[in-house]
């Protein structure tokens, strides 16, 4: 991003459905390209490519955490269950993490505090 007072917004916020700019642009009835991200439906029928690439491995781990719960199966292990759910609740919280910032400079400044 170009220095602040340049014209291009430094951070940006989603709230519902709308895009707050802080750091307005400089010129009025400038187009804005946004590069957004969308959570899929359970409709969908697959991921795009860059999705796909980006959390296969976290979707295999909860899937074998799944299969390997199951009761009364050969497969059954709960040690294993186990082990592939922490792995995939880590690669959850970094998609959360990086969802977050919204693909910014931003600093979270709030922690959470869990009771």
């Amino acid at each position: 991003m170009e220095s602040p007072g340049s014209g291009v917004p430094e951070y940006i916020t989603v709230d519902a459905d709308v895009l707050i700019l802080s750091g307005a642009p400089s010129e009025s009835d400038v187009p804005i390209v946004v590069d957004a991200t969308f959570k899929p439906s359970l409709a969908n029928e697959g991921l795009p490519d860059d999705l796909w690439d980006q959390h296969i491995e976290a979707i295999v781990e909860g899937a074998k955490a799944r299969l390997y719960k199951s009761p009364k199966k050969p497969y059954a292990d709960l040690s294993l269950s186990a082990e592939a759910r922490d792995t995939f609740v880590r690669a959850m919280g970094v998609a959360r993490a990086r969802a977050s910032s919204g693909s910014t400079k931003v600093k979270r400044r709030v922690r959470a505090h869990f009771f």
